[in-house]
This record gives structure tokens, sequence and C-alpha cells, in this order.
């Protein structure tokens, strides 16, 4: 199966509640249609997840779940897309297209030297 294939038959989901774990996201959408894996990211106080399910049609009626509240929080329940890489991406080309990096001893922000 393509990543295309996978992508179609997942959903994305946001605004969770930092409690929020896989057996609560799988509760809550099993009504839709079997589901083959939850993954959820955690990260700067922000939690998503991807559900992924069996069939197609599970993830269009997840996708009706958009706006309900899961543990006291609206959710945004939508369909997850296809990761493509962007032209270009990771060559640096002057020290101004990263916003911070380390150089003898200094960080640099846009240009401007700071000691830390």
């Amino acid at each position: 199966q393509t990543q295309s294939t996978w992508d179609k038959r997942s959903v994305f989901v946001k605004n969770l509640d930092l409690s929020t774990n896989k057996e609560d996201l799988s509760e809550f959408f099993k009504s839709c249609g079997g589901i083959n894996r939850v993954t959820i990211m955690y990260g700067k106080g922000k939690n998503y997840a991807y559900v992924e399910f069996n069939e197609v049609e599970a993830a269009e009626n997840a996708k009706i779940l958009d706006g309900s509240i899961l543990k006291g929080r609206q959710i945004n329940v939508l369909a997850k897309r296809t990761n493509v890489p962007r032209q270009g991406r990771g060559v640096m080309k002057t020290h101004r297209d990263f916003s911070r990096f380390r150089t003898r001893g200094h960080y640099m922000f846009h240009g401007l030297s700071l000691i830390h």
C-alpha cells in the first residue's frame, strides 16, 4: 500500500487534553469503524494524534466528529495530509536562514551575536 492510501484512511486530531491516551481515542472513534493504529504526539504543551482506520469510509465517518468534546475539550478532526518534502529545505545558504545557531560560544539571532 502507498502512503497516499494510508493517509486516506487516517485523520489528524488536534486540541487534545494532555491526559488523552490511545485507549481514550480508540473508544471515542470506535463507532466510526475498525481502527488499525492510534499515534499520539506530545510536545510544547500540545497534544495531537493520528488515527488510522481499516477503511477509507471509517476515516470519512470520523471527520463528522470534528468539533466534538473529548475530555472537556473541543477537538478538531481533519483529513491527514500527505507529507511532501519541500524543495531546498535543509540547505543553509546564509546564517539568516536559521533563527538561531551556535558559533564559537555565542548564539546568533538573525545576525545579532548574543553571548550565552
